[in-house]
């Protein structure tokens, strides 16, 4: 009797389950209907700016050769056209002056932003097109302003007609799903839990004995409770031992899933790698090639020419000592410079290289200079930036290297560190310089190479970062965040190392060190004639 008390005393299933069906079942339901209201809307929105958007593309160009030649009565003609659109409301073109030249339809205030108070019929906003003229080959001059209005009165017209069959058909579905839940609540829910309930109050504990519901035959879910619950006892006593086997398997197959997952992730590290390392930058390569073939023979000729002036001056006899001894150190000056420049064409075809399958020995002074002058000479628009760079390496140092992958790793280092220069001038005083310093030592196993700028440095959280593929601190679209990463796989090429000191708004120094598989440090040859 106590029991049943407690039982009366609790909601009844009917109400608990109205009460949470109303609840839900009207907010989704006013939450769908608003939302395919604003669906709706922003559609017959995107449609209206949509034929504004090919009127203007239609209309423009008539317009702009309307309004040149002083064509008055065209240029009525075609706002009036375009003003009868229903999608607008207003049509107007201005000179470049901002005085309206004319207009055709109905505005009534000023056009307020896009998009703000969206359902506010007074609403209006206005789609501006530039018209322009073309008076030369790469010349325009602009000549007037077409202004197009439309407004939420035209949005909402077109949204009455749908929202109310929305709102009909969402309230007549409510009504007949009322009155079905109410029907099966009562005749298949209540009346079967309240016998189930009666009769399971009636069990004695320490003798418990089935439950026999006489429903139970013609609902399947209430047999299955009933039988479910005469296998409560004797099933709970197996469950510990069944559930423990279940974990084991599940436990056991989820190892072998992780298993793949893992041998999965590595195929893909791997495939990641490779696809990196075949397509890579080669457009500044190209670039070099073909300015160094360019460049190939006008300077043998014009070096060859200078060797065989300073040997007929030599030869002569005749001239002056003075005169000769000024012709011939002027001519030395220009061989010796020829020569360097050959040396930066050479340079310059070992980097245009798309793949290198052997080292090329190299002189790392020359080289370095070549590519920061290459990296410095193209960044056009950080001219301004005041830079000084210093190449401490000794002129006889030189090594064995990928000479286009080299070459890449110089650039990326370079253009990173123009970069935070770049970054901390615009924050610094007018006195702030950037400096970009290169040193090193080479011994018979190892080039160790130091990179230094005194830029913005590296924040401590992204050191442990800055390796990892498409990672950047750019602004978006400024870099791909695959410099560094290219260079830390350029290194491993090598068999090397890279280290990164740094000081955050101070200085960035990074180490490299490339074993040099038994080169030696020697003095740089006589370069060939290119």
């Amino acid at each position: 009797m106590k029991r049943r008390t407690q039982l009366e005393e609790k909601n009844s299933i009917t109400f608990e389950v109205i009460r949470y069906i109303t609840l839900y079942y009207f907010s989704v339901a006013a939450i769908l209907t608003l939302s395919q209201i604003g669906l709706e809307y922003f559609k017959i929105k995107s449609d209206i700016e949509g034929q504004i958007k090919e009127i203007e593309s239609s209309f423009s160009e008539s317009l702009t050769n309307s309004l040149w030649e002083f064509n008055e009565v065209q240029t009525k003609a075609i706002i009036d056209g375009i003003a009868k659109s229903p999608a607008i409301t207003y049509v107007t073109v201005k000179g470049v002056r901002n005085e309206t030249i004319y207009g055709a339809g109905n505005v009534t205030e000023e056009p307020k932003p896009i998009f703000d108070a969206a359902f506010n019929p007074n609403q209006i906003f206005v789609y501006k097109k530039k018209l322009s003229k073309n008076i030369g080959k790469d010349n325009e001059e602009e000549i007037g302003q077409l202004y197009i209005y439309s407004g939420n009165s035209v949005i909402l017209s077109q949204l009455s007609h749908i929202v109310v069959p929305i709102i009909v058909n969402s309230v007549i579905k409510t009504i007949f799903l009322w009155m079905i839940l109410l029907l099966f609540i009562n005749n298949k829910l209540k009346g079967p839990l309240n016998q189930f309930v009666e009769n399971i109050s009636e069990i004695d504990p320490k003798n418990p004995k089935p439950v026999d519901l006489k429903i139970s035959k013609e609902i399947k879910e209430f047999d299955s409770i009933q039988t479910a619950f005469n296998d409560l006892i004797r099933q709970l006593k197996n469950y510990k031992d069944v559930l423990e086997a279940i974990v084991e398997n599940k436990t056991e197959l989820l190892k072998e899933k992780n298993d793949e997952v893992l041998s999965l992730v590595e195929k893909l590290k791997s495939a990641q790698s490779q696809i990196l390392k075949h397509e890579k930058l080669t457009s500044l390569g190209i670039l070099s090639a073909g300015i160094a073939h360019e460049l190939k023979n006008p300077l043998n000729l014009s070096q060859n020419t200078s060797i065989m002036i300073k040997d007929l001056i030599k030869e002569n006899q005749t001239m002056d000592p003075a005169f000769k001894s000024q012709m011939d150190n002027l001519l030395g000056i220009a061989v010796e410079n020829q020569e360097r420049m050959n040396g930066i064409i050479k340079n310059m075809l070992l980097q245009a290289r798309v793949q290198n399958s052997e080292k090329t020995e190299l002189n790392i002074k020359q080289f370095i200079d070549t590519n920061f002058n290459i990296l410095l000479k193209s960044r056009k628009k950080n001219a301004h930036i005041d830079v000084c760079f210093e190449n401490l390496l000794a002129d006889e140092i030189k090594a064995p290297v990928f000479a286009n992958d080299f070459g890449r790793l110089l650039l990326n280092l370079f253009e990173n560190a123009l970069h935070s220069i770049e970054d901390k001038s615009k924050k610094s005083d007018p006195s702030y310089k950037g400096l970009i310093k290169v040193s090193g030592e080479c011994n018979s196993e190892n080039l160790v190479l130091s990179f230094y700028d005194n830029g913005k440095g590296i924040e401590k959280s992204y050191l442990d970062k800055i390796w990892e593929p498409f990672f950047t601190t750019k602004p978006t679209g400024s870099g791909t965040g695959l410099g560094l990463y290219l260079t830390y796989e350029i290194i491993k090429q090598h068999n090397g190392s890279i280290n990164i000191e740094s000081e955050e708004g101070a200085y960035a120094k990074i180490i490299v060190e490339l074993p040099l598989e038994g080169s030696s440090v020697s003095e740089m040859k006589d370069e060939e004639k290119v």
